[in-house]
């Protein structure tokens, strides 16, 4: 009878640790301008999904339902890592946090179990105060997934810097990898030499004798900063990627034709004109960047370029 017992308490807890694993948690954020894009968590499968997604209202079109739809594979370590920090929350009932903000950002972060119930976190454009620091939490968690996840994947990664743009966070520059090294410039960095110290300070803090490579395909320098990069071009070997513009126009255009095609089922709407019209625009711009843009020696389109080139030179680390 005791063995009997045993047996079904292994099988019960083994059932609650499987159920438990196929929980999900998902994140939807709906930024002004942009694409909405939907994270989902499968705790099961260590997954993260991708998802952009397009919503319809009277007069009014926004985002993409095929601009990414991308599946990535969760180191098991980081997830461990992101559910222990999601658990330190103590999220026990749903809350909801409004603000009144032009052009912000709303997003919702939900816990589903298997059975579909939900506790959920819904905000609007919060502040780093201590009313939103569960927000902070759970966004400074899932983010930190995410890096770590998306990899070698430019769009996927822009899409989520752009979201996180939205939200309170520190200089837009993040080392990726170590070897070279490299690092990745997200949003605009503004301002000057004044009022930028944490750029300096970085600048500074770099080798002189190997080369050190800065990702702006997703980020850029303001013209008033140039004079301060190129005196650090010239005491380090300092190589750029990327067209900031080009990527943010591609993006642009591509969620524009999802929109036309959908706006084209009803015609009635208005909408046609106006969104050829900005394609139209966009699609001049785009070949006026690319007329225009005067790459400097130490500067290229893509990263393949930059490293034949590093190679032709003698860097072989």
């Amino acid at each position: 009878m005791k063995k009997n017992l045993n047996r079904i308490i292994t099988i019960l807890f083994s059932l609650f640790l499987f159920s438990c694993a196929r929980d999900k948690i998902v994140y939807e954020f709906y930024p002004a301008f942009i694409t909405p894009i939907h994270y989902t968590i499968d705790i099961e499968k260590s997954i993260l999904s991708q998802n952009s997604k397009q919503f319809k209202i009277e007069g009014h079109i926004q985002g993409s339902n095929n601009l990414i739809n991308e599946e990535y594979k969760i180191d098991r370590k980081v997830l461990n890592t992101f559910l222990e920090r999601i658990e330190s929350v103590k999220l026990d009932s749903s809350i909801q946090h409004n603000r009144e903000v032009l052009d912000g950002i709303s997003f919702r972060f939900s816990k589903i179990n298997q059975w579909n119930d939900s506790i959920s976190l819904i905000s609007t454009s919060p502040n780093r105060q201590e009313k939103y620091l569960k927000d902070y939490q759970i966004l400074d968690a899932f983010f930190e997934l995410a890096h770590s996840t998306i990899k070698n994947n430019n769009k996927g990664q822009s899409l989520t810097e752009n979201i996180q743009d939205y939200f309170h966070y520190t200089i837009p520059i993040k080392r990726v990898s170590n070897n070279p090294i490299e690092y990745r410039v997200v949003g605009r960095i503004s301002g000057c030499r004044d009022g930028n110290e944490a750029l300096i300070s970085l600048l500074d803090s770099l080798p002189n004798n190997e080369p050190i490579i800065f990702d702006i395909r997703n980020g850029s320098f303001a013209p008033c900063l140039t004079e301060l990069l190129e005196e650090f071009e010239q005491k380090k070997r300092i190589y750029y990627y990327g067209i900031f513009e080009l990527n943010q126009i591609d993006l642009d255009i591509e969620t524009l034709e999802d929109e036309l095609s959908e706006a084209e089922k009803d015609n009635s709407n208005g909408l046609v004109g106006g969104i050829r019209g900005q394609l139209k625009e966009l699609r001049k711009d785009r070949k006026r960047i690319i007329a225009e843009s005067k790459l400097r020696p130490n500067s290229f389109r893509t990263k393949h370029e930059l490293r034949k080139t590093i190679a032709n030179i003698g860097y072989n680390k």
